[in-house]
């Protein structure tokens, strides 16, 4: 660690001790970034619940990207090398992670036998919802066009506030950045996290929480493994910039995706052709963003 600790905290004077990197120091702007992060995955439920997994990740994940190369580019003003490669890897990562989360209804669309009339039905069809479980036009125009209109809504908090995260960390002092920001942002994200659980309980739900003991070992293990993923995130920033890393993050819808299909069978058949025809546009199109930065 220590032959790095002066880069991840963003030291450039040969004069100042390594050691200093290592002393604890506070940072509101991480309280910021933890909020962001509740935030997004407080939002992706609400998505979802409204839209479905597939239509909210898709965008979620398209939005994220977006607005993370906003930041890097237009506000933190890293330039790519090669602009228009950049911006054609940018639209390939959006279109990977669009059909990436659309498998199940491009595969049904795609090779729809002749005559089953699913070709005909729309791309956003879950095709494993019998068509006489759907609502009629009317019914649906009536009861589903505001609460899709509001998924979508909330989809986009998600993509704002995710692509967002640790954009607070560009303004940090040096003695803040780098991973002596990620305290902060650990700290931020344990004070919404109640906070947040508790407005859903009280203004959603409108009961009090009901405690589980045995999500506790899963959820601290999901953190951990999240939190890896992130420190790693903070080396790499300095290194690519944040307008190219945090796009590039996104294909971690990718390796999700190969997790459904070894340990829970989620996609098969044709889907696992398509899902991976997605994922070479996916890694494609953040090959293109690293190159051109």
């Amino acid at each position: 660690m220590q032959p790095y600790n002066r880069y991840v905290t963003k030291f450039d004077d040969d004069d100042v001790d390594d050691r200093e990197a290592t002393d604890f120091v506070f940072s509101w702007l991480g309280l910021v970034a933890g909020a962001l992060l509740v935030v997004a995955l407080g939002a992706s439920f609400l998505a979802i619940e409204k839209i479905g997994v597939a239509l909210a990740q898709g965008t979620f994940g398209g939005t994220a990207i977006i607005v993370s190369y906003v930041w890097g580019t237009i506000i933190f003003g890293e330039t790519p090398s090669n602009v228009a490669l950049s911006v054609c890897g940018l639209l390939l990562l959006i279109v990977g992670v669009l059909c990436i989360a659309m498998t199940k209804t491009i595969t049904a669309y795609v090779f729809a036998a002749p005559g089953d009339g699913r070709a005909s039905e729309p791309l956003l069809h879950d095709p494993e919802r019998p068509m006489s479980e759907s609502k009629t036009e009317e019914e649906s125009s009536a009861a589903g066009g505001n609460s899709q209109l509001v998924g979508i809504a909330w989809a986009l908090v998600v993509g704002f506030s995710g692509g967002s995260i640790l954009a607070p960390s560009h303004y940090t002092t040096p003695e803040e950045g780098g991973l002596a920001f990620i305290p902060s942002f650990g700290f931020g994200a344990m004070l919404a996290s109640p906070l947040l659980t508790l407005c859903w309980f009280g203004l959603y739900e409108k009961k009090m929480p009901e405690w589980n003991l045995q999500c506790l070992p899963v959820g601290i293990f999901s953190g951990t493994v999240w939190n890896i993923s992130n420190a790693l995130a903070v080396v790499a920033i300095p290194e690519l910039g944040y307008g190219v890393a945090y796009p590039i993050l996104q294909c971690a819808l990718f390796v999700a995706g190969i997790w459904g299909i070894v340990l829970f069978d989620e996609i098969q058949g044709h889907e696992i052709q398509v899902f991976f025809a997605s994922g070479l546009v996916l890694i494609g199109g953040a090959v293109m963003v690293a190159v051109a930065s």
